[in-house]
């Protein structure tokens, strides 16, 4: 199960209806939806959130600057799983 949190625009907790900015809102840009899991796990689910990634989102992201692709792999991966979880066994790798 998943909780969207919005305390700066929308100012709710699990409502999944308002997650993104209301377009009225002056500086309404939804960057970036990063999704955790119980063990700490996460990962960038933006593009399944935001109606206008390629229109508008993918130009407000670090990765449209220059190094910014390799600034946000090296930020996210703190956050990657250190095994790989097959069936009832665990592969480290």
């Amino acid at each position: 199960k998943w909780v969207p949190v919005d305390p700066l625009i929308t100012g709710t907790v699990g409502k999944a209806a308002v997650f993104e900015p209301p377009a009225s809102y002056e500086y309404n840009n939804m960057s970036y939806v990063i999704a955790f899991e119980d063990d700490g796990v996460a990962k960038d689910v933006t593009r399944r959130y935001a109606r206008a990634y390629n229109a508008k989102t993918r130009k407000l992201r670090v990765e449209s600057t220059e190094g910014g692709e390799k600034w946000w792999k090296r930020a996210m991966k703190i956050f990657k799983r250190s095994v790989i979880l097959v069936s009832r066994s665990i592969w480290s790798y």
